[in-house]
């Protein structure tokens, strides 16, 4: 391995990217074997593949053309494990590094504005940003199911950043929304999604797990109310998405006790 960057971990194997010899390595972490080894989407004349993400089926990964002061081109690819182009963006910053997906969102971190981009990856729009801690070189990010982590080169530090300090949304025993309200939550694992009568009609509920793996895709017609059952899983932190009929979308935590 030339210049290993991006580390993220699938449930079962580690996958490494390689920024000297343009490639994603499979490791078996039993034993550190590589069982597998896949392209970048780089350009190997002129590109250094960062930041790896899994989201529960494939795989994200930053590409930064050259020096981060001049060259133009960065990307973010989405590309599933045998190393094809899926979705490909352009990276957003100067000079995109780390990547984390948290069930939901997908998180930049950018050497050059020194900033961590929140993503939608519906529209590969930033919806939020928040200040990297550390200085120039916040390179690599990872999400533990509550928080997000970011290891920084100038400091030769790692931080835990809280990604809502103010408010949880456990803090009550129902989430609500303008669309819907969730109770109770937390839950032994009955959770009953109400719908505003406004909305009633079609809708779809997308639920990850911590890891990023898609769990349940059920859709709803005519219904003015949903019952999702975990009782199957062990007690953790799960996410969900709503698509309503009338194209939004609302998303946000569940959790089992």
């Amino acid at each position: 391995v030339q210049r290993p960057h991006g580390l993220t971990f699938d449930g079962n194997y580690l996958w490494l990217s390689d920024g000297g010899n343009k490639i994603i390595q499979k490791i078996d972490t039993s034993n550190g074997n590589v069982i597998e080894t896949i392209p970048t989407p780089a350009d190997i004349n002129q590109s250094y593949p960062n930041g790896l993400a899994w989201n529960g089926v494939d795989l994200w990964i930053n590409d930064s053309k050259g020096p981060q002061t001049t060259a133009p081109g960065d990307s973010t690819f989405l590309i599933d494990t045998n190393g094809a182009i899926l979705q490909s963006y352009d990276a957003k910053g100067g000079y995109p590094t780390g990547l984390a997906f948290d069930g939901q969102y997908l998180w930049s971190s950018d050497n050059v504005m020194i900033e961590i981009y929140k993503i939608d990856v519906t529209t590969f729009l930033v919806i939020d940003t928040i200040p990297a801690p550390g200085g120039q070189y916040p390179n690599g990010l990872a999400f533990d199911g509550q928080y997000l982590w970011v290891s920084n080169n100038d400091r030769d530090s790692i931080y835990q950043i809280d990604l809502d300090p103010v408010t949880s949304v456990f803090d009550n025993s129902t989430i609500q929304s303008n669309q819907f309200t969730v109770q109770p939550n937390p839950s032994s694992g009955r959770f009953i999604f109400k719908i505003d009568n406004n909305s009633k009609g079609n809708f779809s509920i997308i639920i990850h797990n911590i890891n990023g793996q898609l769990i349940l895709n059920k859709d709803f017609t005519n219904s003015s109310s949903a019952v999702i059952e975990l009782d199957e899983f062990n007690s953790n932190l799960f996410f969900y998405t709503i698509l309503f009929k009338d194209g939004t979308v609302e998303s946000g935590k569940l959790i089992k006790e």
